[in-house]
């Protein structure tokens, strides 16, 4: 976090303060931290998040951070895609972030706004003078799994779906990039039970 030189020293206190929890507190469910890395176990990443107290499927990010040498290599994505992953798996409704208005952090800005979360409240001069408090939200969507009966899916549709769930949306509009996302999560379940039929059918030769 010191490398990033964006965290302000209480800032890398309370983290640190927050990893020491964890550890030291297993039976504790508030906070989880998660590190992402290479084969040589170099940390390049790491995320804190958890339920918020007294809701109901509501979750704040409380840390996302990347070693500057690793950054605008999709470290960050990967690690924001995984938390959403653990929320929606946990059935969370929503992740909620909060973070600086100073002009250091324009690129977290931009980051969480590219992958669709939304500034829903700022409060004016929060943390301190100029420095108002802005809070971000994204609402999940829990997919719908296919039965539990149904048949192993055939390789050529499992490439086809890893393959679109490794495709880069980074270079589109934010809206653009909403909508793609949506459109695949809402048909998902259906698409690959379709290309099921046709790939067994045309192996068939019908």
């Amino acid at each position: 976090m010191q490398a990033t030189n964006r965290f302000s020293p209480v800032e890398i206190e309370v983290a640190l303060e927050l990893i020491d929890i964890y550890l030291n507190q297993p039976q504790q469910k508030d906070y989880r931290f998660y590190c992402a890395g290479d084969e040589s176990e170099i940390v390049a990443g790491y995320v804190c998040f958890g339920p918020t107290p007294m809701t109901e499927g509501t979750y704040d990010l409380y840390w996302i951070a990347v070693d500057p040498e690793r950054q605008r290599q999709g470290v960050g994505d990967l690690l924001l895609a995984f938390v959403e992953a653990e929320v929606q798996r946990e059935h969370g409704r929503l992740l909620m972030i909060e973070t600086s208005s100073q002009p250091k952090y324009d690129p977290t800005h931009f980051f969480y706004r590219k992958h669709h979360y939304r500034e829903i409240a700022r409060i004016p001069d929060f943390y301190a003078e100029a420095d108002d408090r802005v809070i971000y939200c994204k609402k999940l969507r829990n997919e719908q799994a296919l039965p539990n009966n149904s048949p192993k899916m055939h390789p050529s549709v499992a490439r086809l779906f890893a393959a679109l769930d490794s495709f880069d949306f980074s270079g589109l509009d934010p809206e653009d990039w909403d909508n793609a996302k949506k459109i695949i999560a809402e048909n998902r379940a259906k698409s690959k039970q379709e290309m099921q039929k046709i790939f067994e059918l045309s192996e068939q030769g019908e």
